[in-house]
């Protein structure tokens, strides 16, 4: 072997090495684990809807999340923990059509949208910016009393 013939396998043995830890690294890159995410986009800030009025609720989920997943939708009084379930499983569309109940107080609320995954131990979810929700008083049917004649 002459000494020309050295270098040309010394310099092709650094290239596939280099090649090699470049693959492994852009592969490691490539397979990064990335969370699942939702995204509530609307109502948004500053809505305001009464009782018995539709919302449809909108979101957007993360390419990880099938169009088939489950996802729950709540609504809670902006600020504080408690929820009030909107309904617990819908497919993943992108919009509900929620009917405000009547029983709903007036006050600043937020949709909550949840993805639970990996049984139960993983999820995804976010709210909505704050809205209002105001209470409308419902009508009562009209009654007839009869005073007179009696009888």
């Amino acid at each position: 072997m002459n000494k020309f013939g050295f270098r040309k396998m010394f310099a092709v043995t650094i290239f596939f090495v280099m090649i090699v830890v470049v693959g492994i690294f852009n592969d490691s890159v490539a397979k990064a684990v990335t969370s699942p995410s939702i995204t509530v986009l609307s109502p948004a800030a500053g809505d305001a809807f009464t009782t018995g009025s539709l919302i449809i609720i909108k979101w957007e989920t993360s390419a990880d999340i099938p169009a088939i997943a489950a996802i729950g939708l709540y609504y809670k009084p902006d600020g504080t923990t408690g929820e009030g379930r909107i309904i617990q499983v819908t497919s993943n569309s992108g919009s509900y059509n929620w009917n405000v109940p009547s029983n709903v107080a007036s006050g600043n609320y937020r949709i909550y949208a949840k993805y639970t995954y990996n049984s139960g131990k993983n999820k995804a979810e976010n709210e909505s910016a704050p809205f209002g929700i105001v209470a409308v008083p419902t009508a009562t049917a009209p009654s007839i009393t009869v005073l007179s004649p009696n009888g």
